[in-house]
């Protein structure tokens, strides 16, 4: 993760900073990769059941990591309660989707772009579901757990549709 984000910021500030990696856009993007390598795979030899399944993967994990990525761009608060489930079924069909796409019998066996990316969306949603349960795994293993990560989505933004800064905090002039 640590090299893809400083891939990230090396492509410029602006572009950095609209860039978040633990949402699921690594998802997406390895889901949108699988998709298209087995459906292209369907187009040019034989449809099983694997094959279908494969293909199922991709369309269904591609639309989910989609609807949370449009309601994150768009600030709505509904994201912070479909997160959590979203997370954990993201992990439960590519746990399923890497282990049927990569088997012996699968679409995917050899290693190519299906393989690799099948696995990738397993690792990533993973990483994914982390991110999202990380806050409440800290609190429940510390009461007094200060959380570093950002507030609760929320619709607030001025009339030039940027969010205002945070407040900085107050010191204790008293020292």
């Amino acid at each position: 993760m640590y090299y893809t984000h400083l891939a990230v910021s090396q492509l410029g500030p602006s572009f950095a900073n609209y860039i978040d990696l633990n949402s699921p856009i690594l998802i997406f993007v390895a889901s949108v990769v699988e998709m298209s390598v087995s459906a292209d795979y369907m187009h040019n030899t034989q449809n099983t059941d694997r094959v279908k399944w494969a293909v199922a993967c991709g369309v269904v994990s591609t639309f989910i990591c989609l609807c949370i990525l449009l309601f994150m761009y768009a600030r709505v608060a509904f994201v912070n309660v479909i997160a959590g489930p979203a997370a954990l079924f993201l992990v439960a069909l590519w746990a399923a989707g890497a282990g049927v796409n990569t088997s012996s019998e699968g679409p995917f066996y050899y290693t190519g772009n299906g393989f690799f990316f099948s696995w990738f969306a397993f690792g990533a949603s993973i990483h994914y579901a982390y991110c999202v349960y990380r806050p409440a795994l800290a609190k429940a293993e510390d009461p007094h757990y200060q959380t570093s990560s950002p507030a609760p989505i929320t619709s607030e933004k001025t009339s030039s549709g940027v969010e205002p800064p945070a407040a900085a905090p107050e010191q204790d002039s008293s020292a």
